[in-house]
């Protein structure tokens, strides 16, 4: 969603990054886009 779409990519990149905010872009999408 657009939220969760903009907080994703406000995010920092990096390997660790990547994969510990894919947790909490998947958590936050499943929250606000249930």
């Amino acid at each position: 969603g657009r939220f969760t779409d903009l907080t994703w990519s406000a995010r920092p990149a990096g390997a660790s990054g990547l994969a510990s905010n894919g947790l909490l872009h998947d958590a936050a999408r499943a929250i606000l886009e249930a």
